[in-house]
């Protein structure tokens, strides 16, 4: 039977179509009662989404996203991706990494090559189709996926061994960038020491980012941890054990501390502990206590005092304040610093 006569007698797919006026859209009809499948014949067809639809029942896709392309360009990604995945899932893994390409979705392909173990196919994608770092990237996951020597290797040869513990150590896997720096690259050892120590002071593991900034031959950096945190006595510790230098820079802290909480006594203290004398004078004259800065410039940085006394009588001019009462209460001033020093 002819398929004009089939179509006339009302049993094939119920289609509006007239036959030969477009030789651009093929389609198979369907089979109908009685009637022996039909052969693929070009008709003009009023309804596309039709025929798509009978393309995609009889896995016809090429047919199908060619219908597609044509009415619905706008869908023609989502069809690329809709098909990457049922090959996906059928294990048919070239053609879909066509499609998913495609439907511009190079990620989804790397994902299923990874997931199959195809490492070199996921790497050729990601360099041809993901960016100027994708392929870094995932050479990082490869070479994390195979560990110690082997990862020393490859990622060597793709001459990436220097980005892959940077890489690491940003997304803070510190056991691999300890494991591929002791193997390969000793000297970038102590940055990464660093840069745990950091992730663990944000963590608020002190005591560990500690031991990691001692190891980075940072200890400065273990002192100045206690400082931010104000543990006072942990930072003169360490300050003491590992960086004598910042002993006094620790002192200067505290004592800032101390004049926060309006301790004055205590802040000159420490300052003059810390052997900076000009800073209490100066702290005492920003507050406004200028008997106490002039006693301070006087005991220890003498060869100021004079400018620091007729600064002191161009402020009291200004307020119309007396000055005798500095003077007159020297022997309690005394008396009262030998109490606590």
């Amino acid at each position: 039977m002819a398929p004009e006569e089939a179509c006339g007698r009302g049993v094939c797919l119920k289609m509006r179509a007239v036959c030969l006026e477009d030789s651009d859209t093929g389609i198979w009809v369907e089979e109908a009662p009685g009637v022996s499948p039909l052969p693929r014949f070009y008709v003009t067809v009023e309804e596309p989404d039709l025929a798509i639809t009978m393309f995609k029942k009889h896995k016809l896709d090429d047919d199908m996203i060619r219908l597609v392309g044509k009415h619905h360009p706008d869908l023609l990604s989502d069809i690329h991706l809709h098909l990457g995945k049922e090959l996906e899932g059928e294990g048919r893994l070239q053609e879909a990494e066509y499609h998913y390409l495609e439907a511009q979705e190079w990620k989804a392909t790397v994902n299923m090559d990874r997931s199959n173990g195809l490492w070199e196919a996921a790497y050729r994608v990601a360099q041809a189709h993901g960016g100027a770092d994708a392929h870094k990237h995932v050479a990082y996951l490869w070479a994390k996926s195979l560990r110690g020597e082997s990862a020393v290797r490859l990622l060597t040869k793709l001459g990436l061994l220097e980005a892959a513990v940077d890489h690491a150590a940003d997304n803070c896997s510190f056991e691999f960038a300890f494991e591929l720096s002791r193997l390969a690259l000793k000297h970038k050892t102590p940055e990464m020491h660093l840069q745990y120590a950091m992730y663990l002071e944000d963590e608020g593991k002190f005591e560990e980012a500690e031991a990691e900034f001692i190891r980075a031959g940072k200890p400065k950096e273990a002192v100045l941890l206690f400082v931010r945190n104000q543990d006072w006595e942990a930072a003169q510790r360490m300050a003491k054990a590992h960086d004598p230098d910042s002993v006094a820079e620790v002192l200067v802290g505290q004592a800032r501390g101390s004049l926060d909480e309006k301790d004055f006594q205590k802040a000159e203290q420490l300052l003059l502990q810390a052997q900076r004398p000009g800073l209490a004078f100066n702290y005492y004259k920003e507050a406004g206590l200028w008997s106490d800065a002039l006693w301070i410039c006087k005991d220890y940085v003498p060869g100021q005092l004079e400018a620091l006394q007729e600064e002191y009588e161009r402020e009291a001019t200004k307020k119309g304040a007396s000055l005798k009462p500095l003077f007159m209460s020297e022997h309690c001033r005394f008396l009262q610093r030998k109490c606590w020093l």
